[in-house]
């Protein structure tokens, strides 16, 4: 079944949902939705229906809409990025929201790339992954975050990795986690700079923050950032 996201959707138990505006557009002039037609309606925080057309014009689109189900989150995985080019960046946003990260924080360090962000395009790009994946979750991105602010946004966190082509400390025995909340770190394609990997190994000493040093040769940024949830996908998945 097809998954439209629509923000508009709530827990008020409605069983029809009128769609205006530029979700209407969208839904009849660009994915040419047909009468009867079952979609799944996804509103970005959790909450998804089943729903019908049931009838539509030109600019206004009627949705019967079924049982609500609302997916709470079991873990909840942030991404601090170094920025890559253009392209590997709609990739990295492409890849978050189907493996459902709850945030893209692009974080300022001595070798990424200085980009303009065009957050309408940005915007299109999560909602394309979700409605891909049928995430009930919409991934934020937030505001560039400056090399020093870092050791502050780890501090909201249960655990803090980052991942190196460097040599790291020897990991720390992982006993059964009840960490709930983890920020990965990665570096953007021209890796961390010397200072920064040392600010990391600093950081270690002040919060629950460890580096990894996987046996791959160097990744792009994108996969990079699949590899970092599979890390943690089978830490959870060993608990």
């Amino acid at each position: 079944m097809r998954a439209l996201y629509l923000n508009t959707l709530n827990e008020d138990g409605a069983k029809e949902l009128l769609v205006t505006g530029e979700s209407a557009h969208h839904f009849i002039k660009v994915l040419r939705l047909k009468m009867d037609e079952s979609v799944l309606l996804l509103n970005g925080k959790g909450l998804s229906a089943q729903s019908k057309v049931t009838s539509f014009t030109k600019s206004e689109m009627v949705l019967a809409v079924g049982d609500r189900h609302f997916d709470e989150r079991s873990v909840r995985v942030s991404l601090a990025l170094g920025l890559p080019k253009k392209d590997a960046l709609e990739s990295v946003l492409k890849a978050c929201g189907e493996m459902g990260v709850e945030e893209i924080i692009p974080l300022e360090t001595k070798f990424s790339q200085r980009l303009e962000f065009n957050e309408e395009r940005i915007q299109r790009i999560l909602i394309s992954s979700i409605e891909q994946s049928n995430n009930a979750y919409l991934p934020h991105f937030r505001e560039s975050l400056k090399w020093p602010e870092l050791e502050n946004l780890a501090a909201r966190f249960d655990e803090t990795i980052y991942f190196t082509s460097q040599s790291s400390p020897e990991l720390p025995p992982r006993s059964k986690s009840d960490s709930k909340k983890f920020l990965i770190v990665i570096g953007p394609e021209g890796g961390f700079s010397q200072e920064e990997e040392g600010d990391l190994l600093k950081l270690q000493q002040t919060s629950n923050c460890y580096g990894v040093k996987l046996p791959l040769p160097i990744m792009r940024t994108p996969t990079a950032t699949c590899v970092a949830m599979g890390y943690i996908t089978s830490r959870l998945l060993n608990n």
